[in-house]
């Protein structure tokens, strides 16, 4: 059963991973809080720092090699890689998103 991660274990899993190395530890985190509805951000802050140094196909395939489906690491990637191009979108005209 995967746990989720808090703020505190996020900032340690950063600071002991090199940025452009994504441990089995790091991958569970980010799929630990995926799947869970209240630390979907997290995942976010997480998945966001890995791609500032790898590829989503390298995250996808780490994902795969620790053990979880590669339809469920197709479909955790797709949503984190969604919420980075809403991220780009709205940072570039946040204008067309406040009411």
């Amino acid at each position: 059963m995967h746990r989720y991660i808090s703020e505190a274990e996020l900032i340690e899993l950063l600071q002991i991973a090199h940025p452009s190395t994504i441990s089995g530890r790091a991958m569970i985190a980010l799929y630990g809080n995926y799947v869970g509805t209240q630390n979907v951000a997290t995942a976010q802050i997480l998945y966001a720092r890995m791609r500032e140094t790898v590829s989503a196909e390298h995250i996808r395939d780490t994902l795969t090699d620790c053990g979880f489906s590669a339809a469920v690491s197709q479909l955790c990637i797709s949503f984190c890689e969604d919420r980075l191009r809403e991220a780009a979108r709205w940072a570039e005209a946040p204008e067309r998103f406040i009411a």
